[in-house]
């Protein structure tokens, strides 16, 4: 027989939106959505708790009962209860930051555009240290014994992955790849493919554009030993995802 379960809260069940908000000014909001009831809620951080998110919602991933929601230009993470949205704290220190990686039950990552790593204690929602990245830290991905880094520049361009142990918090390997790397995923392997998306922006082709590629890291070596060039420099392509059989990008 199944087991009936009964949600929690108002935001039990569902699909939550990132908006990141207007540049500099105003606030990002997220917006929720129920595919089953097509009920949807606006702004539902500020309906639930009387003030503003902040400004430029980067990313928002959610973790047992809690969202973790990054919000860019405010240099912090607003930490919310996922089934009420209720603020259980804010994480601060922040100047940046851009993604929010979970590495086990009492530690996080955040990816600080300013060219770390910042390292939060889950249980008191603090920032206990900082890793050295290269420019513009964005992406991350957990895989096998380590935390890959996708240095992807920032306002300039950068073309390094920064490889860590995570059980140290400390930087093992700085690999070279291509320009702009944007999007990492391991495969049923334990391989890891990066997305480099190349300098320049897809519809604004400039003569120092370079192009975008798809390349493989072993996980052992650490080395790259694949690499796919897209055949124009005009063309940069972003969002790298696979597959449930983690057998397709």
């Amino acid at each position: 027989k199944e087991t009936e379960i009964t949600p929690q809260g108002a935001f039990s069940n569902g699909i939550f939106i990132v908006n990141e908000g207007p540049f500099q000014t105003g606030t990002g909001t997220i917006t929720f959505f129920n595919p089953d009831s097509n009920l949807i809620k606006q702004d539902i951080f500020e309906q639930v708790n009387g003030r503003p998110l902040g400004n430029i919602a980067q990313s928002m991933i959610i973790f047992e009962d809690k969202g973790y929601i990054v919000v860019n230009n405010a240099g912090k993470v607003e930490v919310v209860n996922s089934a009420t949205f209720k603020s259980e704290g804010t994480i601060t220190n922040l100047t940046n930051p851009s993604q929010f990686l979970v590495v086990d039950s009492k530690k996080a990552y955040v990816s600080d555009w300013i060219g770390h790593i910042a390292v939060v204690d889950l249980q008191t929602n603090t920032v206990t240290k900082t890793i050295p990245a290269g420019t513009g830290p964005d992406a991350m991905l957990k895989s096998g014994n380590y935390v890959f880094v996708a240095n992807s520049g920032g306002l300039s361009v950068d073309s390094t992955i920064t490889v860590i142990d995570f059980l140290t918090d400390k930087v093992v390997k700085i690999l070279k790849v291509g320009d702009a790397p944007s999007g990492l995923v391991a495969d049923g392997n334990g391989h890891i493919w990066i997305l480099c998306k190349g300098k320049g922006f897809t519809g604004w082709p400039q003569a120092d554009d370079t192009p975008g590629c798809i390349m493989r890291i072993d996980p052992v070596s650490l080395a790259v030993d694949y690499t796919y060039a897209f055949p124009s420099s005009n063309v940069h392509p972003e969002k790298l995802v696979i597959n449930k059989q983690k057998s397709m990008l």
